[in-house]
């Protein structure tokens, strides 16, 4: 049941953009606004205006008089996303090491151990939520607003594919944590092209991972 803390509408958009960034509601999945309202115990209005924000953030498709749909890239569309997130990361990540380099890779080791026992443990889903608090640490620290509000407009989407990456037979998480090591290393010895070629390698994985290896989410749908 939904708890009246938050508007009902805020509640239900707040969950369901969790469920969807960690993986729990997969690309390709159809939410329907009956099975929605009746999951949080709530009128269809919420539901419904929660679905139009989540819209806004590119996490869904809206159906009328159906629902909406989990967004579902294509390989295309996960390149131009993740070209983007070249670009703003590593700008990121140069002004967090200009403005707050220790505090920069204290965040970055807390996050990178945290990953480390999700691994072992086997809790990606956990893993995934440790991983995009990873990668928020350079826009913490870069002390630029504009900056944020711009990685705000794409972040959920690519979340939401790590996760789905992360999580699908076949891909190493071990392979994302040695490039998460790289990163760290490269920042912790000063060489920030190091750090730049481990962050491209590390987002290069992804795109990767849909053309060779049938990761493709939309295929999902057919």
């Amino acid at each position: 049941m939904v708890q009246r803390a938050k508007s009902l509408t805020t509640q239900v958009f707040e969950e369901l953009l969790d469920d969807i960034v960690l993986g729990r509601r997969a690309s390709g999945t159809m939410l329907s606004e009956k099975a929605v309202s009746q999951e949080f115990g709530t009128s269809k209005t919420p539901v419904r205006e929660a679905f139009v924000q989540l819209q806004g953030l590119g996490l869904v498709d809206v159906l009328p008089q159906r629902g909406c749909l989990v967004f579902s890239p294509t390989v295309e569309q996960v390149r131009h996303l993740s070209e983007m997130r070249v670009i703003l990361e590593c700008a990121a990540m140069e002004l967090a090491m200009e403005r707050a380099g220790p505090a920069t890779i204290k965040a970055l080791r807390k996050h990178y151990d945290r990953m480390e026992s999700r691994m072992e443990a086997g809790k990606h889903t956990e893993f995934g939520r440790e991983d995009n608090a990873f990668h928020r640490v350079f826009f913490e620290h870069a002390g630029n607003p504009a900056l944020i509000e711009a990685h705000g407009l794409f972040a959920p989407r690519l979340q939401a594919l790590r996760t789905n990456l992360q999580s699908s037979d076949g891909y190493l998480l071990s392979k994302a944590q040695a490039d998460h090591l790289a990163i760290i290393e490269g920042l912790e010895n000063a060489d920030m092209d190091a750090a730049t070629t481990a962050l491209k390698k590390h987002v290069s994985r992804m795109i990767d991972k849909y053309e060779t290896e049938g990761v493709l989410l939309s295929s999902a749908t057919g």
